[in-house]
């Protein structure tokens, strides 16, 4: 009888199987807490899906907006990257140079020898200045025009240069003018 009530003890009585409420009881214990983490997860996964849903709404407004006012400047509005490939340009800036003017190196466009390319580059290598040129500038029809620049570097959250920024207003009437008002 001793070898039976150890064999029973440690290896249960053969033929026995859990009772339904033994299981119930188990999968209560161990189902209950993941079921209710999935409901959390489940919880917390819809609320991010409705804040990113609403800050990406938030961030395609202002992008319209700020596409709306660069649209109006009159002024052109380029970008470059740090090769001085222009990378963006507003309406006025698609006007001046042409449709095909992303991906073309700004010097494709400069008239007569320019050294611009010496007096923007502290932008380059990480100077915050405001730096004002005028170079002469093929337009897309080929006529040749003098723009007054005004250039800033582009960095990143960590001060890495990525190019530049710059605005051009078409100033060759004007020049044209103080010379004719020079020579009276």
């Amino acid at each position: 009888g001793e070898y039976r009530r150890i064999h029973e003890k440690w290896m249960g009585v053969y033929g026995e199987g859990a009772t339904f409420r033994q299981i119930a009881k188990y999968v209560a214990v161990v189902g209950g807490p993941l079921v209710a983490l999935a409901l959390l997860a489940l919880v917390w996964s819809w609320g991010l899906r409705r804040q990113v849903s609403r800050r990406t709404a938030e961030l395609a407004a202002v992008s319209r907006r700020q596409a709306a006012m660069l649209a109006t400047v009159p002024e052109i509005v380029m970008e470059v990257d740090c090769a001085k490939v222009y990378t963006w340009a507003n309406d006025a800036g698609m006007e001046f140079f042409g449709g095909d003017v992303i991906g073309k190196e700004a010097v494709h466009y400069f008239e007569g020898g320019s050294d611009i390319y010496r007096h923007v580059q502290p932008l380059f290598d990480g100077d915050d200045a405001l730096i004002h040129v005028e170079s002469w500038q093929r337009r897309r029809d080929g006529a040749k025009r003098l723009l007054a620049w005004r250039c800033r570097g582009l960095k990143d959250g960590s001060g890495k240069v990525l190019g530049a920024l710059s605005t051009a207003r078409d100033i060759t009437e004007e020049k044209r003018a103080q010379e004719d008002l020079a020579r009276v």
